[in-house]
């Protein structure tokens, strides 16, 4: 309720000074009731606008006397309302992050505010237009790899690194860790809806099971930059307890774009003469072998690539390797 401060208070029993109206959680013979109702929380993805469709009770004002304004209160990027002076408007973001927005309605001297806390992940459509400018075929899949630092759009998406410039050096390694007597990795996840995008530390001893969760890493967050994390992922298996340990890090996509199950290396054979890999694959995905002796020096492809008929597929490497450490992967290549 309020009071009405036109009136002196010695008027409020006056029955003529009373008007009927109807206010949600209000109380009788409130006649200027006004409110709006808004969710105090939402979450959003870029690539679109979030349209706003508040609940506005006018009580006894005439809805041409109220006025509304849309405000920005804080947040990472540049907002914009469609209509900054209507209930009804359409917000767009600049960048991902949690934004406040504010709308405000007032009439004759009252005045009735909500605020809305909004939650804006990033999207791959939107960071391929804001990174490259329009989307091009053979170079803005998430598959694709324009700057040949053999590192994909979608871990460069995900990793929030540059796809325009080779930058495989500062692509995130597992390194010893002597205090924890584990391997232990540092990495940077993009501000993404976790229901559409995962990125994974596994850990593996033989380089064909791998592993991944709360029972086998831990994972510390070191740094929050509007929802961007810098993640130290540590692996629970010690070096006392097992001679070997690998760690890797790996991004699913869930959002329909690509398919979710990506290729997995299930076993090497034949190493010393002819290496064949045989890996998870889906019939009719084209899929290429490339190996390298050092990661940081980048992949190269090996043989030609094949087309899987089923749920397994087979590559070798037929340039008989002679380096003493040979790493191999399996890329799924665009339809593009």
């Amino acid at each position: 309720t309020f009071n009405d401060t036109s009136l002196d208070r010695a008027a409020w029993a006056s029955k003529q000074n009373w008007a009927p109206s109807l206010a949600i959680n209000g109380t009788p013979g409130n006649g200027r009731t006004l409110s709006i109702q808004l969710p105090e929380t939402l979450v959003h993805t870029l690539g679109t606008g979030l349209p706003m469709s508040p609940t506005v009770f006018y009580g006894s004002f005439s809805p041409a006397s109220v006025s509304f304004l849309w405000e920005f209160v804080s947040g990472p990027g540049q907002v914009n309302f469609s209509e900054p002076t209507q209930p009804e408007s359409e917000i767009t973001f600049s960048s991902p992050g949690v934004y406040t927005v504010r709308l405000e309605a007032s009439a004759f001297g009252l005045t009735e505010a909500r605020t809305v806390s909004i939650t804006v992940y990033d999207s791959y459509s939107d960071w391929v237009i804001r990174t490259f400018g329009a989307e091009t075929p053979g170079q803005t899949g998430k598959n694709d790899d324009p700057d040949s630092d053999g590192i994909n759009n979608l871990f460069e998406f995900a990793l929030m690194m540059d796809p325009s410039t080779a930058d495989s050096a500062s692509f995130p390694l597992p390194a010893y860790d002597r205090d924890d007597n584990a391997l232990a990795l540092t990495f940077t996840r993009n501000f993404v809806d976790p229901a559409k995008f995962t990125v994974l530390a596994e850990v593996s001893s033989d380089l064909k099971n791998w592993a991944s969760g709360q029972s086998v890493v831990s994972e510390e967050i070191l740094a929050n930059n509007n929802g961007a994390l810098n993640i130290r992922a540590l692996d629970l298996t010690t070096a006392s307890q097992a001679r070997t340990r690998y760690m890797r890090l790996r991004v699913l996509c869930q959002d329909g774009l690509i398919p979710a199950n990506a290729p997995s290396i299930r076993s090497i054979t034949n190493v010393p003469e002819l290496p064949t890999i045989t890996f998870t694959s889906q019939a009719g995905q084209r899929y290429q072998l490339e190996s390298t002796s050092d990661p940081l020096a980048g992949w190269t492809p090996v043989g030609a690539p094949i087309t899987a008929t089923g749920e397994l597929a087979v590559l070798s490497d037929p340039t008989n390797p002679t380096e003493r450490l040979r790493l191999y992967r399996i890329v799924q290549l665009s339809d593009n």
